[in-house]
């Protein structure tokens, strides 16, 4: 099955009834500068991630790893959704955030099961831990790590824009983005 049929079969009946869309994109290939960019918007740590887990700068690796861990992806599919959320609203804004990484994660469990190299980056910081091991300890879920987009050096806005999918600041509403970037099962040579 393709990633869009799967997504179909599998996830649709959750994603369509809370409001999910999803999209077949071209994957990010961000430059030195873009990711020099968003590092130092990291830096400002505005969302609170920043030097604080495995998914977000400088704990998601240098800007070299991550430029190298994107290209090896050819395709890429994005889903999002709208909340209408107040932005000082932070418990709610924590509730979603943990929902939608967590259907991303599924997609992407999904995904891994049916012999697809992928990857998931989202907004925000991994949420998978009640407590985040960094900078202690390894990341023990390494395969559930959900990696900002930013720390990748994704200029969200720009990037979508590109493919005519909506990204807004609104007063009263948030939406959130995911990235899937795979790579087809490779077929198996005994066959």
């Amino acid at each position: 099955m393709t990633v869009k049929e799967l997504w179909a079969d599998k996830m649709s009946r959750i994603a369509a009834a809370e409001g999910y869309e999803y999209r077949d994109i071209r994957p990010p290939r961000p430059t030195v500068a873009d990711v020099e960019r968003c590092r130092k918007l990291c830096e400002e740590n505005l969302c609170g991630c920043y030097d604080s887990n495995w998914g977000c700068p400088p704990g998601s690796g240098s800007m070299g790893e991550c430029r190298r861990a994107l290209s090896i992806f050819g395709k890429a599919a994005v889903i999002y959704r709208r909340y209408d959320v107040r932005h000082d609203d932070k418990p709610t804004l924590k509730h979603i955030s943990n929902d939608h990484q967590n259907l991303l994660r599924e997609f992407n469990n999904l995904l891994r099961k049916e012999g697809y190299l992928s990857m998931v980056l989202a907004d925000g910081g991994c949420n998978y831990c009640l407590k985040c091991t960094y900078p202690n300890q390894k990341c023990p879920f390494p395969d559930q790590k959900v990696c900002s987009v930013s720390g990748y050096g994704i200029m969200l806005m720009e990037y979508l824009e590109q493919f005519d999918i909506p990204f807004r600041f609104e007063d009263g509403a948030v939406t959130l983005h995911g990235l899937i970037l795979y790579n087809e099962p490779i077929a198996d040579p005994k066959l």
